[in-house]
């Protein structure tokens, strides 16, 4: 092996578990809608849904962002630290993973200061870098999730799903694929053949894949689409 990292592995014994990725908060940006943001973590609360966070949970724009971000904000990035963990205390235990989105990596890039290790920390849930794999275990069956906040500066949903697909070439074998950053809420399912070694049977496989939206208010609400309703950024 060139290089191995420790899979986080996370197991509940029910049969049925929700699973929130939340990404793209954006929380210091005029148009982060907070309310919108507190029904998806109230919604998380009240299913004890696992929650993967996605990246951009801050904007963080420092004075040499692009545009006018840095005069927009309305709170410095210490404010926006400090507003997110309030928002996500008290679901911290159900934190599976805190991945970095561009706008974090911005901070760490110029200062070596990582807004999503700080925010990891303060609600004990694990850093995940840059993603990668996680696997779940439900009711003793496991899936494998790869998860990137992504990079693609695509306008067109074909182009957004393009990128997408790009994370299952990288890491073929996952049951889901999880991006975030193109400010999108997108989800559709593929097939894939896999071998069962015990049966020595043949079985299609499902493969989801999903971007995972935003809570930028443009005025057409959470999504592109539509208005947002609570889980239907979470698959169980």
């Amino acid at each position: 092996l060139l290089s191995s990292k420790r899979v986080p592995h996370f197991s509940v014994k029910g049969k049925e578990k929700y699973l929130l990725p939340l990404g793209d908060v954006h929380i210091g940006n005029p148009n982060c809608n907070k309310g919108t943001l507190q029904e998806a973590v109230d919604w998380a609360k009240e299913k004890d849904a696992w929650i993967l966070c996605m990246g951009d949970l801050i904007e963080c724009a420092l004075k040499n962002s692009p545009g006018k971000s840095f005069f927009e904000q309305t709170s410095t990035p210490q404010d926006q630290i400090e507003e997110i963990i309030e928002i996500l205390k008290p679901v911290e235990g159900q934190i599976i993973g805190i991945i970095d989105g561009n706008h974090e990596k911005r901070a760490a890039n110029q200062t070596g200061i990582r807004p999503s290790w700080v925010i990891s920390q303060a609600l004990r849930a694990p850093y995940s870098g840059v993603g990668g794999l996680f696997r779940l275990v439900v009711g003793g069956r496991w899936f494998s999730i790869y998860a990137k906040h992504g990079s693609s500066g695509a306008a067109t949903v074909a182009g957004k799903m393009s990128a997408i697909q790009k994370l299952a070439a990288i890491c073929p074998g996952a049951h889901l694929y999880l991006m975030g950053h193109v400010h999108h809420l997108f989800y559709y399912q593929t097939t894939r053949v896999e071998y069962d070694g015990r049966s020595k049977y043949e079985n299609l496989c499902p493969v989801h894949h999903c971007i995972t939206g935003h809570f930028l208010d443009y005025g057409g609400g959470y999504a592109d689409e539509g208005n947002y309703t609570p889980g239907t950024s979470g698959y169980p």
